[in-house]
């Protein structure tokens, strides 16, 4: 089991903690974390940018895309849309027109979501990935 750190919109967590968004998902063009790395029964835990964890999910299983083609992104959009609890279908489109380019995607299914009173970790990050293995 391996421990992650995701950062998020603070709508975006509001809805893990919540449980309307149960599917996280990571588009990039090149193979980052968490493309291969997060795995079922690893832990991810939640921040907004600046601020302290807030919580945590554990990952109930992972679905991971290599060079995605259409037909890939409409599987995840008719699949997925709603776990992902976007808001509206206009934030739908707006959210895979802005990833449409990329080539690797991981889709994250979220059990156990647990919202912490306290950081359970310190971790100083001073750069701009929003995701970083932690063990």
């Amino acid at each position: 089991m391996h421990k992650h750190l995701a950062i998020l919109s603070k709508p975006g967590i509001e809805r893990i903690l919540s449980g309307q968004k149960t599917v996280e998902t990571r588009f990039s063009k090149h193979k980052i974390p968490p493309f291969n790395e997060v795995h079922t029964g690893d832990i991810v835990y939640i921040k907004e940018t600046g601020k302290d964890i807030v919580g945590q999910f554990t990952v109930k299983s992972v679905i991971s895309f290599e060079t995605l083609q259409e037909q890939d992104w409409e599987h995840i959009k008719k699949s997925y849309a709603k776990e992902l609890s976007l808001g509206s279908e206009d934030l739908d489109d707006k959210f895979f027109k802005t990833h449409k380019t990329s080539n690797f995607g991981t889709v994250i299914f979220i059990s156990k979501v647990e919202q912490l009173i306290t950081s359970p970790v310190t971790f100083k990050k001073t750069d701009r990935r929003g995701w970083v293995v932690l063990e």
